[in-house]
């Protein structure tokens, strides 16, 4: 087991050492959830992070952590802090520019999966649930996509990005949570956009005068002059 992880670690290691450098993505997140299908929707409010490893146009690998807040929910009327990590692939619909070439507008889908961390509430345990704890631990998973907007060489605007959000907290009757998450932020290109090159005229390779003659130059002076076409 131990050796698979530390496998996978390096695998993944040598996947991201390929991409471009990351790009850091901050911004806030409002989440609609039913705790239980069939009951009342409430909100949580919060913000997330993600990291984003391009590779090329088109492809990127994220890594995402956030965290949301409800001041009550449920009939109970509890608090509830959730707590979320995910990774997976991104797929840009309208790509990037490439590499060094500036681009305006991106817009991308992705799939993400990874574990969700829920406490303050009251999550029943047991077959009758006569045991109630206040912290959770369950998978997540989540699919989506948004739109950034390039405002400088090195920052894009997150106009908007929505996802659906998948949990499996107890809950006494399916275990199983959906929810709906609408948010917004400021992307951090670490790489930048360089600047656009201005055209540079190369300087010919300079020559000997022996060079110049064999060419078809005439050897003016005995001294390294430009090679042909002969200057006028």
């Amino acid at each position: 087991m131990k050796r698979g992880i530390l496998l996978a670690i390096l695998c993944l290691g040598a996947v991201l050492a390929r991409a471009e450098t990351p790009q850091l993505a901050l911004g806030y997140v409002y989440q609609g959830s039913q705790p239980v299908p069939g009951t009342s929707w409430f909100g949580l409010n919060g913000g997330r992070g993600d990291v984003v490893w391009n590779f090329g146009r088109y492809f990127a690998v994220v890594g995402e952590a956030g965290g949301t807040h409800a001041k009550s929910y449920g009939t109970a009327n509890s608090p509830l802090t959730m707590f979320t990590g995910m990774a997976g692939p991104r797929l840009y619909l309208i790509p990037r520019g490439r590499k060094g070439k500036p681009w305006k507008l991106a817009a991308f889908v992705q799939v993400l999966g990874g574990a969700a961390y829920a406490s303050e509430g009251q999550f029943p345990q047991g077959p009758l649930g006569t045991t109630v704890k206040n912290t959770a631990l369950s998978m997540a998973a989540s699919a989506g996509g948004g739109i950034e907007m390039r405002v400088h060489r090195n920052v894009a605007v997150r106009l908007i990005q929505v996802d659906y959000l998948y949990t499996q907290m107890p809950n006494l009757f399916d275990n199983y949570q959906s929810s709906f998450r609408v948010g917004a932020g400021v992307v951090f290109n670490l790489d930048g956009q360089p600047a656009e090159r201005k055209a540079v005229e190369r300087k010919p390779t300079e020559c000997t005068a022996a060079e110049r003659k064999a060419v078809g130059c005439k050897v003016v002076e005995r001294k390294p002059a430009l090679r042909c076409p002969c200057p006028e």
